[in-house]
């Protein structure tokens, strides 16, 4: 599960990073590549997720 205080740690020590993009780390190795991809959708998804959940609750609400 997902927690907030997760989401900051990693994007204040992983992501803010200028050497973590998919790109730069296919140099180093594939598996280090597919970690941050993997990262980074993670995070997006965590963000849409947070954007989307009180809209579903409300529409939900809202239907009944």
């Amino acid at each position: 599960m997902v927690v907030a205080g997760n989401v900051k740690i990693i994007k204040e020590q992983y992501i803010s990073r200028t050497d973590f993009i998919p790109e730069i780390m296919a140099q180093k190795s594939g598996a280090a590549m597919g970690i941050c991809s993997w990262v980074l959708n993670i995070v997006k998804y965590w963000e849409v997720i947070q954007d989307v959940e009180p809209k579903r609750k409300a529409l939900c609400e809202a239907t009944e």
